[in-house]
């Protein structure tokens, strides 16, 4: 085998694949998944009135609920009806009003889009005026937790309340729910501004305002930035000073891979353009589209068959972690042609989780792709002492087009990449050998979903998908190979995503910081450049014309560079162990998703993944910079025959 080429490896393998091949059929969704009759406890309102009265209903029996804790003398207080029947209370009540959050971009009524926008403000104003209430925070903290789950929710709870304000003078908190009311509107504002496309500058003011506003309430808080009061609110188990140090850390690292490109560029430019001296960023999309078709030039039609590439991808993703997907017959969901999944144990058929599947393009659906947590607990069996299963929603656009031509190159990668998030998501919030609760660092959670929009475009996983009735033809075989070149996660578009990233990363760390200080579009001109090696034009207006840098996301944008790097270190480790390998994907389950630490942070996870001490991700990155897509072809025992079989 070692003397076979690229082609011959690519011949054999589906030469392998030809008998699970012949096994396919149909084309729809629902013809090559299992079937449940089973679905979760949520309901989605279909009036704006029948949305107002859950809300009402919802806070209402909250604020009994909430009266009857505080009626407990301090004498009869425990871990039991205190720490633990709070965490009930609010779980409860997110499990009716957290998914207005999401709902208030995909319902398919803009009078049913703006009552869920109103609806996830009064959710969210109620919470963080329960954070403020200090007898209720004196009553945790009076309790002694006993178990190891009371001790790590006891700190939970400590630290809501102490990002919410509880126990401080009444003026100081008149202040704070001011500052955030200020706030609120602020970005309402912005939101409105992006929508109805006003000019830059306009955003610019707002943006700065509200960047000032979030240090205003972390200053007040007792905190030095707006990071670092999210940081400890969202348990990152990391501040504001480790994440410029992680920045400082990589950004080395990100250029060494980033201005090769650069180079490569201006040498492409210079063969229609000899005096040319520097690219310029408008450029850079064409020339490497230039590069791709010269040398890749059966790459231009990447399509695949839209239900059964879907059905295959669920299939794909269930077989790697070791669980079943059923589709969920005669579901009602919050739009038409939503679908709904159950994800269960292989073994015991217990639910770990939901998610609805939302890819119809319709009028006013936010086209931003997410994956979004609209419950805690959706199999209703919470009396029952089981773990709640959480529900997701994992929305796109995949236009009418797509529909009729086939799934395109932009669609099939953030399918990947969203399945990917949804996934490990599930799975680590499954955990049933903790005490604890599992949680998954921030950019962790990032870098595996780059990681699976890498894997998507592997030679493996693409011989699974692509032409299943004819995979002996040649230019399959070609076609397979030149795709996963060019999407490689070491290709130059994919680093010079990275070097973009890596920009923008420091750049909102920067102005998050200081927004008084910085020059919004000098700095961005300033960083683009010195990372990448290409002058910058629109000294990020673009970033105006978008919500990442602001609301809940202000101050986040590190965890991009971060995750792509990491993501590009799991491939690696995936690629060379075994894209298909039973043992790859038990490693990544009990080493990655779902340590013998739950509260590990990223670094030791991935030591422990790659099997080293310390791991030297400049070495990494190196070594595999050249390697070419060629790969393990050994697979998990009946996985590609189960994806196939449908």
């Amino acid at each position: 085998m070692e003397n076979l080429n690229k082609k011959d490896f690519l011949i054999v393998l589906l030469l392998l694949l030809t008998l699970l091949y012949s096994q396919v059929s149909g084309d729809r969704i629902d013809n090559s998944l299992s079937v449940s009759g089973e679905k979760p406890a949520i309901t989605f309102p279909s009036t704006a009135q029948a949305i107002e009265e859950e809300v009402h209903s919802a806070l209402s029996q909250t604020d009994q609920e909430i009266a009857s804790l505080l009626s407990l003398p301090a004498c009869e207080r425990n871990e039991t009806n205190t720490i633990l029947r709070l965490e009930e209370i609010l779980t409860r009540l997110d499990n009716r009003l957290l998914k207005y959050q999401t709902l208030a971009s995909l319902y398919p009524d803009r009078d049913l889009q703006n009552t869920a926008f109103m609806a996830a403000e009064k959710r969210d104003t109620y919470i963080r005026n329960l954070s403020s209430h200090d007898e209720l925070y004196r009553s945790i903290l009076d309790t002694k937790p006993e178990s190891e789950y009371g001790r790590w929710l006891y700190d939970q709870e400590i630290r809501f309340f102490r990002c919410g304000g509880a126990l401080r003078s009444e003026e100081e908190k008149t202040r704070l729910s001011s500052l955030y009311q200020e706030l609120g509107s602020l970005q309402n504002q912005y939101m409105m501004h992006i929508r109805e496309k006003h000019p830059l500058t306009e955003n610019l003011n707002i943006f700065t305002k509200t960047a000032i506003l979030r240090n205003s309430i972390a200053s007040l808080l007792g905190y030095t930035t707006w990071t670092d009061l999210k940081a400890d609110e969202q348990g990152w188990r990391i501040n504001g000073t480790d994440i410029s140090s992680m920045l400082d850390e990589i950004t080395p690292l990100v250029k060494d891979l980033v201005k090769p490109v650069a180079s490569d560029l201006l040498q492409r430019k210079r063969t229609r353009d000899p005096m040319a001296k520097e690219v310029f960023d408008y450029e850079t999309d064409l020339l490497i589209t230039s590069q791709q078709r010269n040398d890749s030039p059966n790459t231009r039609d990447f399509s695949l068959p839209l239900h059964v590439t879907i059905s295959r991808t669920i299939a794909l993703f269930s077989c790697l972690f070791g669980v079943r997907t059923e589709l969920v017959a005669d579901a009602r969901g919050y739009a038409p042609d939503v679908l709904l999944f159950r994800v269960a144990d292989e073994k015991t058929n217990d639910t770990k989780g939901w998610f609805y599947l939302d890819l119809e393009e319709r009028p006013g659906k936010t086209k931003e792709w997410m994956t979004a947590l609209i419950a805690g607990d959706g199999d209703g069996r919470e009396d029952e002492g089981g773990l709640p299963a959480p529900v997701f929603i994992v929305s796109g656009i995949l236009d009418h087009n797509t529909v009729r031509n086939g799934l395109e190159k932009e669609g099939y990668s953030l399918l990947f990449h969203e399945l990917g998030h949804l996934y490990t998501r599930i799975l680590a919030s499954s955990d049933q050998t903790s005490s604890v609760p599992t949680i998954m660092p921030v950019e962790l959670t990032e870098a595996l979903s780059h990681l699976f929009e890498y894997l998507a475009f592997s030679p493996e996983i693409l011989s699974i998908l692509m032409a299943p009735e004819s995979p002996l033809e040649p230019q399959n075989g070609d076609k397979i190979m030149q795709y996963s070149i060019m999407s490689d996660p070491y290709s130059p578009e994919r680093r010079l995503n990275l070097g973009k990233d890596m920009a923008i990363g420091i750049l909102d760390y920067r102005f998050t910081k200081s927004p008084d200080s910085i020059s919004f579009g000098e700095a961005y001109a300033e960083i683009y450049t010195e990372i990448t090696g290409i002058h910058s034009t629109d000294h990020g207006g673009y970033l105006l014309q978008s919500p990442h840098l602001t609301g809940d996301t202000a101050g986040m944008y590190w965890i991009y560079p971060v995750g792509q790097l990491y993501a590009m270190i799991l491939f690696s480790k995936v690629r060379e162990s075994g894209i298909l390998n039973r043992s790859t994907w038990d490693a990544f389950i009990h080493q990655i998703i779902l340590p013998a630490d739950p509260q590990s942070r990223s670094e030791i996870r991935l030591t422990h993944f790659l099997h080293t001490d310390t791991p030297d991700f400049h070495d990494i990155i190196n070594h595999n910079h050249q390697k070419t897509a060629d790969t393990n072809w050994s697979y998990v025992p009946g996985c590609i025959g189960r994806i196939l079989s449908g």
